[in-house]
């Protein structure tokens, strides 16, 4: 996977538009390694308008804090992994499921047990899509659109 992108980029919306919606949605990415799951990690929550952010040195420092922890577990520079990184956004009843194991492991840092916990997920409906690591835009940034749709009646 090269040449590495300054940033990954993801904008959440809905049809019709709602803010109240995408706001403070917590997004995650998986990386991949000869196809398979590799390696996880949480691009953050996104803002008023659904926008959030990673830089690439953020996710390089936390593969590097992660491989220290489990060495055996993270041999493979990330640089090495698929170009197809695949971007997800939990939500529903699974996200509370898997926010209740995130808040509570020892394994899960503080910084982010405190997104989950912040996090609104619960009321949109899961969603992915595909990003290629390896085509940033000319400024460095790789950029995603991803539709979310709401789960709750009063927000269609």
């Amino acid at each position: 996977m090269s040449p590495a992108p300054i940033a990954i980029e993801i904008d959440l919306i809905t049809e019709p538009p709602r803010s109240d919606a995408v706001s403070g949605i917590l997004i995650a990415m998986d990386l991949r390694y000869r196809g398979r799951y590799y390696y996880g990690t949480i691009v953050g929550c996104t803002n008023a308008a659904g926008h959030a952010r990673l830089s690439y040195a953020a996710l390089e420092a936390a593969f590097a804090a992660d491989q220290r922890l489990s060495p055996m577990d993270y041999r493979i520079p990330l640089d090495q992994c698929d170009p197809d990184a695949v971007i997800l956004v939990e939500g529903g009843p699974e996200f509370v499921k898997q926010r209740a194991a995130a808040v509570t492991s020892p394994l899960v840092d503080p910084e982010i047990c405190r997104l989950w916990e912040a996090a609104s997920n619960e009321k949109i409906d899961p969603a992915r899509t595909i990003v290629m690591l390896d085509r940033p835009d000319s400024d460095g940034v790789i950029r995603a659109t991803l539709s979310v749709r709401t789960n709750l009646g009063w927000f269609r």
